[in-house]
């Protein structure tokens, strides 16, 4: 059987993140920037309250707007698939997933194996689905992401960010993780990426009645849209 991507949608406002009580929010320098900023906040009786910040870097091209919670502006760069760029805007997260198994968890969570692939070609019926070799009886994608990527390391402990999902819109990019850095801590595919322990601690944090997203946007963006869309206040 085909591992659905699962998304946890608040509402059917135009701003359906309202009612979440955990955000990770990502901002970096500018559109072409690559290190980034990570803020982890927890809501209560309705004020967000920073949990802590770290490190991270994103796509090796920097940020495009992506298709998520949110409404893309008109006429602005978008995610497309292959162009190294992280998708920017609010999203939803997706399930877990990961090398080992992990005990106690709240969020789901499967451990991967050789078989699992996220079809990141576009002319795939299941593309920027995760799939598994051994359900699926007729392949037809020329390209896909091997979850369990040796000799590294990033998809050892890893969760899905609900980019171009609801629905999948074909070319609009796939396979976007929340994963590993590499040895060199350098830009990614697409994804964001940060310590294995943050990885690993954002796993155990994360809750499914939280209802929990995360916030990619540069700097300037960021501040743009922080009162209109709600955002939490950071000391930026």
């Amino acid at each position: 059987m085909i591992i659905l991507l699962i998304c946890f949608s608040a509402c059917s406002s135009d701003m359906p993140w309202q009612d979440s009580r955990q955000c990770l929010v990502v901002v970096t320098e500018g559109w072409d920037s690559t290190a980034a900023r990570i803020y982890q906040l927890e809501r209560h009786n309705g004020a967000w309250q920073e949990i802590r910040n770290f490190s991270g870097v994103i796509g090796r091209n920097g940020m495009a707007w992506g298709r998520g919670l949110h409404k893309p502006p008109e006429g602005e760069k978008q995610k497309i698939e292959g162009d190294g760029r992280t998708p920017a805007g609010i999203f939803a997260l997706g399930s877990g997933f990961g090398k080992f198994p992990l005990r106690g968890l709240k969020w789901p969570y499967f451990q991967a194996d050789s078989g699992h692939l996220c079809v990141d070609d576009p002319k795939s019926r299941y593309y920027n689905q995760i799939v598994h070799m051994s359900e699926i009886s007729d392949p037809d994608w020329d390209s896909a992401e091997k979850l369990l990527l040796s000799p590294s390391k990033v998809y050892d402990l890893a969760f899905v960010i609900e980019q171009n999902s609801n629905p999948v819109q074909s070319g609009s990019g796939s396979a976007i993780f929340f994963h590993i850095w590499n040895a060199r801590r350098s830009g990614t595919a697409g994804c964001v990426s940060v310590s294995n322990i943050a990885v690993r601690a954002m796993l155990y944090w994360l809750e499914p009645e939280s209802n929990p997203i995360i916030v990619i946007l540069p700097r300037e963006q960021y501040e743009k849209y922080q009162d209109s869309w709600q955002l939490p206040k950071l000391a930026l």
